[in-house]
Parts: structure tokens; C-alpha cells; sequence
């Protein structure tokens, strides 16, 4: 499943230097948990 506040709608996507910054920290972090899950199967 994805959720994610920039899967939506344009005009409601977050906007702004934090929330940009936000997007990489969370597709970072994405990444992250799906390697730790590939290891452990």
C-alpha cells in the first residue's frame, strides 16, 4: 500500500521548502523499510 501526502490531487500537494524536504525524508525512509523487509524474507 501506498499513502503518502503527495499521492493526491495537485492542487492539494504540500508545498514549501519543509515539505519538499519531507518528500525525500519519506521516500528515503520507503526505501529503506523495503530493503530491511527484502533481507528478512
Amino acid at each position: 500500500m501506498f499513502l503518502s501526502p503527495w499521492h493526491t490531487l495537485l492542487e492539494h500537494e504540500p508545498v514549501g521548502n519543509v515539505n519538499l524536504s519531507r518528500k525525500k525524508l519519506y521516500s528515503e525512509l520507503a526505501k529503506s523499510r523495503r530493503e530491511q523487509i527484502a533481507q528478512r524474507l
